[in-house]
């Protein structure tokens, strides 16, 4: 039986060569097709599966106190007054070169926050000897709120969050005219009236269902307005509209939203959503 002590230092080491070898994905994934790159990533995926199960694993299983699927302690953003005093030091250009530095290691595909600080930290160390770690994180909250950064779960954990380079799923929607009628219109009443996925089971009259009464508002907004703006890339921006807090929600939540949202699709004749789903609700 591995000694406590060892068995904490060994967890960590593990959680860092998994964030390290979490930086060869892009690359892999960007080698052309073929069997050279499906041997890559199969290796790869080994090594991962390995590191996780024969070595992480056992130590969890001993001291299950060394992971957490919960944030614990005062948020790592904090500082306290003398690191406090150390950024109010800095200038501009330097806050700059910091938020450069954790921008250079984002890209479209999620990565988590402790490996965005790890590397601008390893990349400004010389740089800013004494700039501590959580202005770093900081400063990713501050590019989030900018908009040049998308991100999912609590910013003020490193390991609890994950963060890519912000987009706009609707440059992606491919516009198109739609046929508004009288029986779609009428469609969409009887959507709105009817039952739902999203609806609860056995529902408590003091708590709405949130997502029907989300998907009830979308439907609103569409008959109001879709005889004024009879197009795809209209409709698809009230979808983005109602994805948003979506995001919140469990996977089952989202799942049954989405396939709301194709009933909607069904209605309306379009036949794709261009990625917005997928976008909101999908891999991050």
């Amino acid at each position: 039986m591995i000694e406590p002590e060892a068995a904490a230092v060994l967890y960590e080491i593990y959680e860092r060569a998994l964030v390290v070898l979490s930086e060869a994905e892009d690359t892999i994934y960007a080698l052309p097709e073929g069997p050279a790159r499906e041997e890559f990533i199969e290796a790869h995926s080994s090594v991962v599966v390995d590191i996780f199960s024969r070595l992480r694993a056992p130590l969890v299983l001993q001291y299950r106190d060394l992971d957490t699927t919960r944030p614990e302690g005062p948020p790592e953003s904090l500082l306290d007054a003398e690191e406090q005093a150390t950024v109010d030091r800095l200038t501009a250009e330097q806050i700059q070169r910091i938020d450069d530095a954790l921008l250079s290691d984002c890209t479209s595909r999620g990565h988590k926050v402790a490996r965005i600080i790890g590397t601008a930290f390893n990349l400004l160390r010389d740089e800013l000897p004494k700039v501590p770690g959580g202005f770093y994180s900081q400063r990713v909250q501050a590019l989030v709120a900018e908009g040049k950064l998308d991100s999912r779960g609590n910013l003020d954990y490193m390991r609890f969050s994950e963060v890519r380079l912000a987009r706009d799923p609707l440059a992606d929607v491919v516009d198109a005219p739609l046929t508004v009628d009288a029986s779609v219109l009428q469609a969409l009443y009887a959507f709105r009236d009817g039952r739902k996925r999203t609806d609860l089971a056995d529902p408590d009259p003091m708590d709405e269902d949130e997502l029907s009464a989300n998907l009830n508002r979308l439907a609103d907004t569409l008959i109001q307005g879709l005889e004024a703006h009879p197009s795809k890339r209209w409709v698809m921006v009230q979808f983005h509209r109602s994805l948003q807090p979506v995001q919140r929600e469990e996977d089952e939540g989202q799942d049954r939203f989405a396939s709301e949202l194709g009933r909607l699709m069904e209605i309306l004749g379009i036949e794709s959503d261009d990625g917005l789903l997928d976008f909101h609700l999908g891999c991050f």
